[in-house]
């Protein structure tokens, strides 16, 4: 039955005009059917208005759920308003860059801010407006989930010191509270069949707005180089990813960088 989801107003109400007025009855030819919606859907939606029929319904019942279906279809917000655009790179557009946008989000986060990224590369400019929000409202909590792979074949112990130094020095402005930051331990396997890295980039604010882009959290990828992602408004779509992130953590795929083990509070 899902195809009468899939149908516009339009036919919605031409099937509805048809079944009250009588035109369109029990057994619903595909022929009769897809004069009203097309040829191309005649079979299938004939046979999802006979599953309703074959249900109990009658005609009234059946004209009434579409109505109802329009009206529901009609109160939808199009597409584009729930999902923008974004794009990095030579000024070809009026559009908003990533690092725009992503600023933006870590402004207007009120609750939590998950943040996963791939490479880092001297980023402290591009946390700093986070990094404010954290120190300010200590009710806010930001989850990071990034690579800390190294090029060089370091234990999993080293390679997480070497990034907890880096991440101070480089990525996260002064004395600030620290995010708290996982990993996922593949990363610096020495063992090439099991090594893995952390790639996805995404923004995720008050688990109602996503953020999914090509961008790495530098400022080449940030304010330069050629990248596009989308900003959606969606809670379910935004609850989705941070339970993604949060089952990987619950059943131990990912790891807590321990600042405090590290000498850094």
């Amino acid at each position: 039955m899902s195809i009468l989801t899939e149908l516009a107003a339009s036919d919605l109400r031409a099937l509805s005009a048809a079944i009250r007025a009588g035109r369109l009855r029990p057994p619903y030819s595909s022929i009769a059917v897809g004069r009203l919606v097309g040829t191309m859907r005649g079979d299938v939606v004939s046979r999802a208005l006979t599953q309703f029929v074959e249900a109990g319904a009658s005609d009234a019942a059946l004209a009434m759920f579409l109505d109802t279906l329009t009206v529901s279809m009609g109160r939808q917000r199009p597409l584009e308003d729930l999902v923008e655009v974004v794009t990095t790179g030579p000024e070809v557009s009026d559009g908003r860059d990533t690092g725009i946008v992503v600023q933006d989000l870590f402004r207007r986060a009120r609750k939590t801010v998950l943040v996963s990224g791939y490479k880092l590369y001297d980023a402290r400019g591009l946390f700093s407006e986070l990094a404010n929000r954290l120190m300010a409202d200590e009710a806010l909590r930001v989850r990071m989930f990034l690579d800390v792979g190294s090029e060089d074949p370091l234990s999993e112990k080293d390679a997480v010191r070497a990034f907890v130094r880096d991440f101070r020095r480089f990525h996260w402005p002064g004395a600030c509270r620290v995010p708290e930051v996982f990993y996922d331990p593949r990363t610096v396997s020495r063992d090439p069949a099991v090594r893995a890295v952390l790639h996805a980039k995404c923004v995720v604010v008050d688990e109602t707005e996503l953020f999914v882009s090509s961008a790495n959290f530098t400022e080449a990828a940030q304010a330069r180089n050629i990248e596009v992602g989308l900003l959606v408004q969606s809670g379910n779509l935004a609850k989705e990813v941070t339970g993604f992130y949060e089952a990987l953590v619950r059943k131990g795929h990912l790891r807590q960088v321990r600042f405090w083990e590290e000498g850094v509070a």
